[in-house]
């Protein structure tokens, strides 16, 4: 196996490890290894984490297959911008759904507006693809690591490790998407930004 197999490899792993639909469960797992979700019992924290999945994964991605099956969309995956109109749209309204079922669950505060920032960071970003193939993996990325700034200064504290993995992690995933030629640099930039400013900036200024 030859260099180039072996970055190509490497960017799949991150591209597919790092989608952005799963990225909101990568968030509830943090906060449940934590202790942030500390008033819930361990079957609390896996109904959470539980509904998250349904929301975020299993909705989007069966919605994505049928998508494909009626011939709306070339692939599963979604590659082209103008194929992704009806899986933003779907993305948008089952968060939307999300954050209806975490407030009737009454779920912490912090929790909730991190769910309203995600909402907000994808409806920019289905605004955004209409015109510009703005980039979904690094929106992803991006607000997982502004959810978890904004997380860790409500609770005042410090996880500069996790800071720095992240900052990592999304320097990888930047990689991966170039190596596939999926993106630009400033579509992976603007959808960083979009993600980091979205989930990291809604909470801050709801909390005001």
């Amino acid at each position: 196996m030859n260099n180039m197999d072996v970055s190509k490899r490497i960017a799949q792993f991150f591209t597919i490890f790092f989608q952005p639909m799963l990225i909101p469960i990568y968030g509830v797992l943090l906060l449940i290894d934590s202790g942030y979700l500390y008033l819930y019992t361990a079957i609390g924290q896996w109904l959470v984490l539980g509904i998250a999945i349904f929301f975020s994964v299993f909705v989007p991605a069966v919605s994505a297959v049928i998508l494909y099956k009626m011939g709306i969309v070339t692939s599963p995956q979604i590659a082209k911008r103008e194929e992704r109109f009806y899986p933003y749209l779907i993305s948008v309204i089952s968060l939307g759904m999300l954050a209806y079922v975490y407030t009737i669950l009454q779920v912490p505060q912090f929790l909730l507006y991190l769910v309203y920032g995600l909402l907000v960071s994808v409806v920019s970003v289905f605004f955004v693809n209409m015109w510009w193939k703005i980039s979904a993996h690094m929106g992803g990325i991006g607000g997982l690591l502004g959810g978890v700034l904004t997380t860790t200064y409500y609770f005042k504290e410090n996880a500069m490790w996790l800071y720095i993995a992240l900052f990592i992690i999304s320097g990888m995933v930047a990689f991966s998407r170039l190596k596939l030629k999926a993106h630009s640099l400033g579509q992976l930039f603007a959808g960083f930004l979009v993600g980091l400013v979205c989930v990291g900036g809604v909470p801050l200024f709801l909390f005001l």
